[in-house]
């Protein structure tokens, strides 16, 4: 028998054994194999690996976690979170350092991007000052300064150890050399625009000074070609658009003044200028520029050509008297010149100086000086005398003054004519006298004095006892014009106006955020607002209230008046139920034909109960409504009893057929007026277009004129009783909101009686 070999590591042989098979005893059954040190190194190590792996992506899903968790904190709380931060370099078989190092990194990488960079951004302009920093040294130190100051900020605040993470350190490093590039860049471009700048500056003055001839327009502009060469301006491009710069601006600038005569000279010779035997203002964006230029000019003299010179003279003297009768009455009188008087002194110095016309504030201070000056009347006519005949005047400005003072010398000695003394008054003339200053202060909207009414009426008295004594108790009268509740009425009701305008719609969608600003800035919510000003004002000058205690209390009750009365307005003006007619009123009248149709179209269904029926045949016919069975057959509407209409729109109602009832109201109507019937009409989708809301002429006449009644009180600004106010809901809830209105309503119902529609 051959011997028999064991080989280690060889499981047994299969054998055959038992087994639950469908339709079988037994199966084959393979063993095993055997076990041995190598086999189950190799098992630990495939299991290891899988754990590694496992522990990688936990790694991963750790990190997305901490930088989700940095994305929730607040931008202002990102360095104290990073500063309190524990040390994240632990291990942890969890990869929860992972999650803390990716939180604080992607904190970090916040922080810089937005807030240290817009921080160093911001320096950007400060950094770009070619005056500040003379040279490119002087100006890389300052960069680098400011980038080492925003590190150090950035260490201090959070510690060393976490500034220095790789990923601070790699934002810091992907930011800093850019934006020291990019500074760089910018303060090279900004030298040379400071050049370019000054070289237009130069060329500028040179221009304000140089006679108007050929000769010396061409050497300026051949002169400042070589010095801007000599200054490194290398590109033709750029010098051309220095000259062309500068040359427009000074054009610009005679325009402005209304130097027309000059300007038309100055740009004849920039058409002719040439160097080298080429036109400097030859390209196209310089015909364009001079193109325009000569529009200016042609526009600017055909405006001061459409007002005659005379007139313009006119003018003048009229701001002139009213100037100096402000300045001679302060002078005299003292006290202070009137607003209306400083804006004509304004006017007038204005009319002689573009450069006061376009600066408001050089404006203000040679009025100062005027007003100030020890005698303000001669200080303004040596004032006008001196702008008129500058170099810089308009072309008007000497025939305005110098030109015009035959007119100017007739006002001056109206204005400063001695005034007479009382002893040489009557004593009837003088109380004439002051029944006309209280007749006068009644129409002021200042406290009213004497030295007021002295001068803007041009008495020529000087006033007396009685007369000083009604100025001083008018003035208490007219003291609360001075008060800041007074001033305050046009400003409060306009607030009062808006609020209360966007209160009344809840949610408005986009045609009615349309009509809310067309109800309160349209010229209807102006002229409310200023003659609700004007009531309350009056009301307040009429009341006279002793003190801010009682000026309140009158305040409000006047301001709760006018509240009510814009709140009404409103209401018909959003014509919530959608009742105003659209039917077009021509001449008192409306036309053939232009009646407007409801917006659904009228069914005509006039079954009560429809059709019955059983297992397919019908045993009863459907039942219509009476009234509406007869207009069918031709009868007229006059012919069939209210009672019977009634009626059949209580069955409607009780069985809710909505097409019924829209039928039966547009051919029969309301039998009388009620808002219980406007609002049936409106829940049918109907207005006052389509069904007649009184029950005869009679009636519509008499409501009509009840309700115009009301509202012309109400727009008069009368206070309306109780009564009054709730009979105005009547025509609010059917759009009407001015008398107009209420017109345009009568004559669509009153035509829906005349010609009745054609029934349905």
């Amino acid at each position: 028998m051959a011997e028999r070999v064991q080989v280690q590591g060889v499981g047994e042989a299969p054998t055959v054994q038992p087994v639950d098979l469908p339709g079988y005893q037994y199966g084959i059954v393979q063993p095993k194999a055997g076990r041995n040190k190598a086999m189950d190194l190799a098992d630990s190590l495939a299991q290891f690996g899988l754990i590694t792996k496992q522990y990688g992506q936990l790694q991963v899903q750790q990190e997305r976690i901490g930088a989700e968790q940095a994305e929730a904190v607040a931008e202002q709380d990102i360095i104290n979170e990073v500063k309190n931060l524990k040390d994240v370099n632990r291990f942890s078989p969890l990869a929860l350092a992972n999650r803390d190092r990716a939180y604080r990194d992607a904190l970090l990488k916040r922080y810089v991007g937005n807030t240290m960079l817009p921080n160093l951004q911001a320096k950007a302009a400060e950094l770009v000052d070619v005056e500040k920093y003379k040279d490119t040294d002087s100006f890389l130190n300052a960069v680098d300064t400011e980038l080492s100051n925003s590190w150090q900020g950035l260490v201090s605040a959070i510690g060393e150890d976490k500034a220095n993470s790789v990923a601070a350190k790699a934002v810091w490093s992907s930011i800093a050399p850019k934006y020291k590039s990019n500074l760089t860049a910018d303060f090279e471009k900004a030298k040379q625009d400071f050049i370019e700048n000054q070289e237009e500056e130069d060329l500028m003055h040179d221009l304000r000074g140089a006679n108007m001839d050929l000769d010396t327009i061409q050497n300026i502009a051949l002169n400042r070609e070589e010095l801007m060469k000599q200054q490194g301006i290398t590109d033709p491009a750029a010098r051309q658009q220095i000259l062309l710069n500068s040359f427009s601006t000074h054009l610009n600038t005679l325009i402005t003044k209304g130097k027309y005569k000059d300007a038309t000279s100055f740009l004849t010779l920039m058409e002719m200028t040439k160097v080298d035997n080429r036109r400097v203002f030859g390209s196209a964006l310089a015909q364009y520029k001079m193109n325009t230029a000569s529009t200016a000019i042609r526009s600017g003299m055909q405006k001061g050509a459409s007002v005659s010179k005379t007139t313009q003279q006119q003018n003048f003297a009229g701001f002139y008297e009213s100037a100096l009768i402000g300045l001679y009455g302060m002078q005299k009188f003292g006290g202070a010149v009137e607003p209306n008087q400083v804006s004509a002194l304004k006017t007038s110095l204005q009319s002689l100086s573009t450069e006061l016309t376009n600066n408001p504030k050089a404006l203000d201070k040679v009025v100062s000086s005027i007003v100030e000056s020890n005698n303000p009347v001669a200080a303004y006519e040596n004032k006008l005398s001196e702008l008129s005949q500058s170099p810089d005047a308009p072309d008007l400005a000497l025939e305005l003054y110098i030109g015009n003072r035959s007119k100017l010398n007739t006002v001056r000695e109206d204005v400063l004519v001695r005034p007479r003394q009382p002893l040489n008054l009557s004593d009837d003339y003088k109380k004439q006298q002051q029944e006309e200053f209280l007749e006068w202060a009644d129409t002021q909207t200042v406290p009213p004095t004497v030295k007021d009414f002295i001068l803007t009426q041009k008495k020529d008295y000087v006033s007396w006892d009685e007369l000083d004594q009604l100025g001083i108790e008018a003035e208490e009268r007219g003291a609360v014009l001075n008060s800041t509740y007074y001033k305050g009425v046009a400003s409060s009701i306009g607030k009062m106006m808006k609020y209360e305008t966007e209160a009344a719609y809840e949610d408005p969608d986009e045609d009615q955020e349309r009509l809310i600003d067309e109800t309160y800035l349209g010229i209807s919510g102006r002229n409310f607002q200023r003659s609700a000003t004007e009531r309350i004002q009056e009301a307040l000058k009429n009341a006279a209230p002793k003190d801010d205690k009682e000026t309140i209390e009158v305040l409000r009750e006047l301001e709760q008046e006018e509240k009510d009365r814009w709140l009404r307005i409103v209401r018909a003006k959003s014509d919530s139920l959608n009742m105003k007619p659209e039917t077009e009123v021509v001449e008192g009248e409306v036309p053939e034909d232009s009646r407007a149709e409801p917006e659904e179209k009228i069914k005509q269904v006039r079954t009560k109960t429809t059709a019955k029926s059983f297992a397919g045949v019908q045993y009863a016919d459907p039942v219509a409504y009476k009234s509406l069975m007869h207009i069918k057959k031709g009868a007229p509407v006059s012919s069939i009893k209210r009672q019977v209409i009634e009626d059949d729109r209580k069955d409607m109602e009780a069985k809710k057929l909505f097409q019924q009832q829209r039928l039966s109201y547009y051919n029969f109507g309301l039998s009388r007026y009620s808002r219980e019937g406007v609002q049936k009409v409106a829940d049918l989708d109907l207005d006052t277009d389509d069904v007649l809301l009184f029950g005869s002429l009679t009636e519509a006449d008499m409501k009509l004129d009840e309700w115009a009644e009301i509202l012309s009180k109400d727009s008069e600004g009368k206070k309306l009783t109780p009564e009054e106010e709730e009979t105005a809901e009547q025509y609010i809830e059917l759009g009407i909101e001015t008398v107009d209105d209420l017109v345009d309503f009568g004559i669509v119902q009153k035509d829906l009686i005349f010609r009745p529609r054609k029934a349905l």
